[in-house]
């Protein structure tokens, strides 16, 4: 398969999964094991300011990076997201943008964007109202097409964007750490095209030596379509793969747990999301960084 035809092909997932999961992490209050005082939380239940960035692999080789910020200010939210893929003959690029409001440790979306360019370039804008997605436009439009489950009202209702969707990934649902099952859970996803959940199940754990020693879980995660989809072979390549990980870090001082290592299955290879380095401005704390 040429490279051109994988990366337009395999760009949307990885934004869709890869992106979303990486900003599970602006939910860490804590990471690395640092000489600080403890200290009260923020309200929000985040840090005031989280940078990240991620190596995006395919089949070991080196495909490009994802960065993101994200920033917490009177109960206000704002994710921006920063994914590049490229090689000799090809460059691709998409910018993701979301806002809301968050309280104890939930976040509600207002409004998200996405923009891309490579061989083909686009603008996705959503607008939420209370617990529904109340306006979508696409440029150039998604329109209808033969064998496409169109998308209903319905579909529009009680869903998340993929910024904002899997940061509950990281909530312990109000138990703790030690107690907590990080691998039961199934998300409802809209991403301006496609109406899909992610439902997550135990797999094994994982020994992680070196500086940040620790066991992580590893969380096979489905990909179930619902709508907006057609069911061509790429849907049921993703719809049928058990190879979606996620491995979660448990962080019992900060009661959260933390994704490190994205595993995600196509039709031509593996690629794989791992987590480079981390920054986070928490109040009362200053900065605390995991550098891997």
């Amino acid at each position: 398969m040429p490279i051109m035809e994988f990366v337009d092909a395999l760009a949307p997932r990885m934004r869709a999964t890869l992106l979303a999961i990486a900003c599970v992490l602006a939910a860490s209050t804590a990471v690395a094991e640092e000489k600080a005082k403890p200290a009260a939380a923020p309200s929000s239940g985040f840090p005031s300011k989280v940078t990240a960035v991620y190596d995006i692999a395919w089949n070991g080789l080196s495909l490009g990076q994802f960065s993101f910020i994200s920033t917490i200010k009177g109960g206000k939210y704002s994710l921006v997201g920063d994914a590049s893929l490229s090689a000799v003959v090809f460059a691709w690029r998409g910018i993701t943008k979301s806002s809301g409001t968050v309280a104890a440790g939930v976040p509600k979306p207002d409004a998200y964007a996405f923009t891309y360019e490579g061989t083909k370039s686009g603008r996705l804008d959503m607008r939420f109202e209370g617990d529904e997605i109340t306006f979508v436009k696409a440029n150039p439009p998604i329109g209808t097409s033969p064998g496409r489950v169109p998308v209903t009202r319905s579909h529009l209702q009680n869903v998340l964007d993929p910024l904002t969707a899997v940061m509950a990934v990281s909530s312990v649902g109000g138990g703790k750490v030690d107690g907590t099952n990080p691998c039961k859970r199934r998300i409802p996803i809209f991403d301006g095209k496609q109406r899909f959940d992610l439902v997550f199940s135990n797999l094994r754990k994982e020994r992680l030596e070196g500086a940040n020693a620790t066991t992580a879980i590893v969380c096979r995660v489905k990909y179930v379509p619902i709508a907006g989809h057609k069911m061509n072979e790429e849907t049921k390549f993703m719809a049928a793969t058990n190879g979606i990980e996620i491995w979660m870090l448990p962080v019992a001082r900060a009661n959260l747990f933390v994704p490190y290592i994205v595993v995600l299955p196509t039709m031509w290879g593996n690629a794989q999301m791992t987590s480079t380095s981390i920054q986070m401005d928490v109040p009362g704390r200053g900065r605390i960084a995991l550098v891997n």
